[in-house]
């Protein structure tokens, strides 16, 4: 069979075999392979059914064939994996993405339909079609996710990175197993008092070859890749078991933040899971504090804010990270009833205590205070900053100039020498 059964486009096989024989026949031209998918596709099948990702296919072939034609080649190579064959340039991408975009207006689901695009440009007519398919895809994995970039061209540079990326994916799972991954636990301090009230719960990688990995390099990737849901999970398990070693010590547990990524608020069973955590623990709900981002709510708002329900009616108090860094912030805030707002010291960056920055600040910590949300700010590196967050109002303070994140045992240390306990 030469043909995709539902969209009649090139099957695998005979994309392969007639880009070659294009190719060939068009030895003068420079072009590029392109290789695209749709984000989370699986998710729309399973939110609205077999019959809307269908239609979805069929409107994306029906846009190829539009805006192509003779051009070029294209094919479904499985599933939501389109591959192009077209002229060099970004002239000709823009085109498919535009009529991608004008064929896809006609969906109308709550769910919105992102296409991610990998770009290799052919130098060795010599090379399998295959392999050409192999390096777009490879440019598609470091975009796929990404809402501030929708397409990326191969490189050398480009392949060391997805070449360190499969590493990490060949390892993660044995890392889980063999507890690589240790939960790093950073004070946060009232800022009228200087005590230690509470915790935010970071992941470290302490890999047995390459030592400390980066968690700004595997973090994001876990996040495309879906690993983020085991290793989220994980770290609250981890979290658990050492506020059962304090009590067992005789200390008193103060709450520790968690993370609570936005790929799990696709998952039905995600509050079930998350109480059955606490009550195995013997643990009352408010001592895990629950950390969600802007970009949760942007990408899945029915079910973020029906599981916010029902774990706050438990006890659970949500925080907001990072707000102030997106664009639609105090949108968002209107929407999503959280207790604690976790405020982006990004404000403070460029002119320290002047200028714009501190009075947004100031106006943020006014306005959570009028809804009955208390404040914390991250990223606190200077006592000037600190001095000026409380003299506005902010509760809390977490950063470099209180503490830097640390190991279970030291933070167990620091625990027992503010309560005096040997």
């Amino acid at each position: 069979m030469d043909h995709d059964a539902l969209t009649g486009l090139y099957n695998r096989s005979t994309f392969c075999r007639k880009t070659a024989d294009f190719l060939r026949q068009n030895p003068e031209g420079t072009y590029n392979m392109v290789q695209f998918d749709i984000e989370r596709f699986k998710v729309i099948n399973e939110l609205y059914g077999n019959f809307m990702g269908d239609r979805i296919l069929l409107l994306i072939a029906e846009g190829l064939q539009k805006c192509l034609k003779s051009k070029g080649t294209y094919g479904r190579l499985e599933a939501d994996h389109f591959a192009v064959c077209l002229p060099a340039g970004t002239e000709e991408l823009q085109q498919v993405r535009d009529q991608m975009e004008k064929s896809l207006a006609s969906v109308k689901i709550e769910q919105k339909i992102n296409l991610y695009y990998g770009v290799y440009t052919i130098e060795d007519r010599g090379m399998s079609v295959d392999l050409m398919c192999d390096r777009a895809n490879l440019a598609l994995r470091t975009v796929k996710g990404n809402s501030n970039r929708a397409y990326a061209v191969y490189n050398d540079e480009l392949y060391q990175v997805v070449l360190s990326e499969q590493q990490l994916t060949n390892s993660m799972e044995e890392a889980l197993l063999q507890r690589q991954f240790e939960v790093y636990y950073q004070p946060v301090v009232d800022l009228n008092t200087g005590d230690v009230v509470s915790a935010e719960a970071l992941v470290r990688w302490n890999h047995p070859e390459k030592g400390m990995v980066s968690p700004g390099f595997f973090i994001p990737f876990f996040e495309h890749n879906g690993f983020i849901i085991k290793l989220d999970a994980y770290i609250r398990e981890e979290v658990c078991r050492n506020m059962l070693e304090l009590r067992r010590r005789g200390l008193r547990n103060i709450p520790v933040s968690v993370n609570v990524s936005r790929l799990e608020f696709y998952d039905p069973n995600l509050c079930r899971s998350i109480i059955d955590l606490t009550e195995r623990y013997r643990l009352e709900p408010q001592m895990m504090r629950l950390e969600i981002t802007e970009s949760a709510y942007t990408d899945n708002p029915q079910q973020l804010l029906a599981a916010m329900k029902e774990l706050q009616n438990y006890g659970f108090q949500v925080l907001m990270d990072d707000f102030g860094s997106g664009y639609s912030s105090l949108n968002m805030l209107k929407d999503v009833p959280v207790d604690i707002l976790k405020m982006d010291m990004k404000f403070l960056e460029d002119q320290g205590i002047s200028g714009r920055g501190p009075e947004i600040l100031a106006s943020l910590v006014r306005m959570a205070k009028k809804l009955g949300m208390r404040t914390i700010a991250e990223g606190i590196e200077t006592k000037e900053q600190g001095d000026f967050l409380r003299s506005v109002g902010c509760e809390y303070g977490q950063g470099y100039y209180y503490a830097r994140p640390m190991p279970a045992d030291s933070f167990t240390s620091l625990l027992m020498a503010r309560e005096n306990v040997k």
